[in-house]
């Protein structure tokens, strides 16, 4: 079976019987390695077979036979081109076949026993509000909460002083209840520059709630004139 990557160690750069060997042959040696992990160097022996290393190694024939010869004097190879440290480098579990079977076991058994779980129901995982929240809104509940969204919080307290110092004259807590009833175009995040901007508006337009003369209450133009509806 064929094989797509080996072992190389890294006492390979200390190894005497490389350093033995000038620099071309340390690479025919590594070639070999190639050759042997591609399942090449054990097919039967045949002509083409050996032609097909010399390709591999770029030489020719008689080059190939006398870089062999080198790499055997040494002690690297055998006669036949076989490493000798093969069986000792190398190791059978390298191979990605178990493992890859391994995996796709694991996997089955993964999703059988998840398919095995018993199913738990919503009254099991939600309570009345989860579901509330998770349920799709209607029209109407999603216009309502566009509307309140709009609207100032009911905890929020517009700062009358504010109003007292820029609106002479001003009806602060009439202002006030003005502004919480109405509903802006989009909603505001940040409610107290809303109000700055509300009272300077009325500061520029005159137009806001004032104290009546006589203590009563009611809307006049920043000449004093009253409103009239």
């Amino acid at each position: 079976m064929s094989f797509h990557w080996f072992r190389m160690w890294s006492d390979a750069v200390d190894d005497e019987k490389l350093r033995l060997l000038a620099f071309e042959d340390r690479w025919h040696f590594v070639a070999l390695l190639c050759l042997k992990r591609s399942g090449l160097l054990d097919e039967p022996e045949s002509d083409l077979k050996k032609q097909k290393i010399c390709v591999k190694l770029g030489l020719d024939s008689v080059e190939l036979e006398t870089a062999m010869k080198r790499l055997v004097t040494v002690g690297l190879i055998n006669e036949a081109l076989q490493p000798l440290a093969w069986g000792k480098r190398q190791f059978e579990s390298d191979s990605s076949t178990s493992r890859v079977r391994a995996f796709r076991k694991r996997q089955r058994n993964e999703k059988e026993t998840f398919q095995k779980r018993p199913q738990t129901t919503d009254s099991d995982t939600e309570t009345d509000s989860e579901k509330n929240a998770l349920r799709e809104k209607t029209p109407s509940e999603r216009r309502a909460r566009a509307h309140a969204a709009r609207r100032v919080p009911g905890d929020f307290s517009p700062d009358l002083d504010l109003a007292r110092r820029e609106l002479p004259g001003v009806d602060a807590e009439r202002e006030a209840q003005k502004f919480r009833d109405h509903e802006f175009k989009r909603a505001r995040s940040d409610w107290s520059a809303a109000w700055r901007n509300w009272v300077e508006t009325c500061r520029e337009s005159g137009r806001y709630a004032r104290l009546a003369q006589g203590g009563g209450v009611g809307l006049r133009w920043s000449d004093g004139t009253p409103v009239r509806f």
